[in-house]
């Protein structure tokens, strides 16, 4: 039950930062690091 609601709000902050900073370059840095980890 607690590690739900930890795991539920890791992803809701996560999703957050993302509608925050997706009118600046995050986006584009994200998918650039999605990118390298995948070569990884």
């Amino acid at each position: 039950m607690e590690k739900k609601g930890v795991i539920e709000c890791t992803h809701n902050s996560i999703e957050r930062r993302r509608r925050m900073t997706t009118d600046d370059g995050f986006a584009e840095l994200w998918s650039m690091y999605a990118r390298i980890k995948d070569l990884l």
